[in-house]
């Protein structure tokens, strides 16, 4: 199976986190994912860059999150947890490239999907 290219939009959100002074690259690059913290508070969080009508953003499952999206319009998915299925213990059950990641391997998530360049940098701005 051939691997999936980076989408317009992906590309363009990874631009403007990079571009962004409040936040710094954190890992190294996955195709699949990018993961960034932000200087102020450490607040880790991933971006996928391939699919092309929404980006997932992972981020970390806390309510001025959820308040932030809900005021915005978008739709805030049930947080997502590493393993969910306690039946299967080898299942992950989310974005494999995020078992990678310490901080987010098995952190509480919301897997919110961004439209736009826009909608994604207000979704990061409300990380501390």
């Amino acid at each position: 199976m051939a691997k999936r290219v980076h989408s317009k939009l992906g590309t363009e959100i990874q631009a403007a986190v990079e571009d962004d002074a409040r936040f710094e690259k954190h890992h190294p690059d996955r195709h699949y994912l990018c993961v960034y913290r932000t200087r102020a508070g450490g607040s880790v969080f991933a971006i996928e860059r391939c699919t092309t009508k929404h980006i997932t953003l992972w981020l970390p499952a806390t309510q001025v999150v959820k308040a932030t999206a809900e005021r915005m319009g978008i739709q805030v998915p049930v947080v997502s947890h590493a393993f969910p299925d306690t039946s299967d213990p080898s299942r992950y059950g989310r974005h494999s490239n995020l078992k990678s990641v310490p901080e987010l391997s098995h952190a509480a998530l919301f897997p919110i999907k961004a439209s736009t360049v826009v909608e994604a940098m207000n979704l990061l701005g409300s990380l501390p």
